[in-house]
C-alpha cells in the first residue's frame, strides 16, 4: 500500500515528472475544498533544480485546477515552499449555496466574498478541478511528447479584469494546530477496484465536512495496490466529534458499507485507548 499523508501547503513548490529526464515546475497558489490552484512555470530541467527560488524566478504560463493525488502519492515532488510571485492574479468563482439557493462569489481559496450579482452569474465559472494528467499532457505537448489538443488552451495563464490579486494567506489563531492534534479516526473498507476516482470524491466531501465543523482534518488515504481495500486517516483534537462530523458523509457512500472505524482517544505513541465501530 502507498499512504498518501503528504501535508500540502499553500505556496509549496512542485517538481512535476513528465518524461525520463525531463521535469516540468509549478507552484500550488491557493487550496480550497475541492481543488488546489496549480500555477506552471517557464522551466524544463533534465534533472530537479536544486535551488527552488529558480523555479519562481519563471514566467508564469498555466494555471490549473486540479487535486492532489499526485502530490500526496510523492509522484509530483515538494522541492520547496515560498510565497507565490508578487504579482500573481487569481479567478473568483461562483457557488450555488443555502435553501433556497442562491449564487455567491468565491475566492481561489473556496472563501465566500459576496452575493453573485446577474452579470457576475453569467460571467463566472465554476470551481472545478482537472485530472494531473491534464495538467502533465499540456506540459508534455509544450515539449512536442504529445499531440497538442485545442482544450489545453483554457489553461494558459491569462488574467481576466475581474481576477484579484493573489494575497498571503493569513492563519487564524483559532484553527487547530497541527501539532497539537492527538485524536484520530481512521476508516478501514473493503474497495475492490483499482478506479480510485470514487475515493477522491469521498475525499473531497470530507475535506469540505471537516472545514466547515473545524473539528479536525482529512489527512489521506491508503489503499492497496490491487484496490482490494483502503483506509482513510482524519485527526482532531475529539475524535468522537471528529466520527460524528464525517459519519453521515461515509454512510451515504455505498462502499463505506460494513467499514471498520476505529476512534483513537490520544496519540498512538502513547498506546491511547481506542473505540471501533462497524458502519451499516
Amino acid at each position: 500500500m502507498v499512504k498518501s499523508n503528504t501535508r500540502i501547503n499553500e505556496g509549496d513548490v512542485l517538481a512535476i515528472p513528465l518524461a525520463k529526464d525531463l521535469w516540468g515546475y509549478g507552484q500550488i497558489a491557493a487550496i480550497s475544498p475541492g481543488s488546489k490552484s496549480v500555477i506552471v512555470f517557464d522551466l524544463f530541467t533534465p534533472e530537479i533544480v536544486s535551488n527552488f527560488q529558480e523555479v519562481i524566478e519563471k514566467q508564469v504560463t498555466h494555471l490549473f485546477g486540479t487535486d492532489d493525488f499526485e502530490i500526496s502519492n510523492g509522484r509530483w515532488k515538494i522541492i520547496g515552499n515560498t510565497q507565490p510571485p508578487a504579482d500573481l492574479k487569481l479567478p473568483i468563482f461562483i457557488i450555488s449555496s443555502g435553501m433556497p439557493p442562491k449564487m455567491e462569489v468565491i475566492s481561489s481559496r473556496g472563501e465566500v466574498l459576496r452575493y453573485a450579482s446577474r452579470d457576475e452569474v453569467a460571467l463566472l465559472d465554476f470551481n472545478s478541478a482537472c485530472a494531473p494528467s491534464r495538467l502533465e499532457e499540456t506540459l508534455q505537448a509544450l515539449k512536442d511528447l504529445v499531440p497538442r489538443q485545442p482544450w489545453m488552451n483554457k489553461f494558459l495563464y491569462k488574467p481576466q479584469p475581474w481576477w484579484v490579486p493573489y494575497s498571503p494567506l493569513v492563519i487564524e489563531e483559532e484553527q487547530p494546530n497541527v501539532s497539537k492534534i492527538e485524536h484520530a479516526v481512521v476508516v478501514n473498507f473493503d474497495f475492490g477496484s483499482t478506479n480510485l476516482s470514487p475515493i477522491f470524491k469521498l475525499e473531497k466531501e470530507l475535506e469540505k465536512v471537516l472545514s466547515k465543523a473545524k473539528v479536525g482534518e482529512y489527512d489521506g488515504n491508503e489503499v492497496a495496490t490491487d484496490g482490494s481495500d483502503g483506509f482513510l486517516y482524519m485527526y482532531g483534537p475529539n475524535a468522537d466529534k471528529l466520527f460524528s462530523a464525517v459519519e453521515p458523509v461515509l454512510k451515504k457512500v455505498k462502499f463505506m458499507k460494513g467499514a471498520r472505524v476505529t476512534l483513537r482517544y490520544g496519540s498512538a505513541k502513547d498506546n491511547a485507548p481506542e473505540k471501533q465501530v462497524t458502519l451499516d
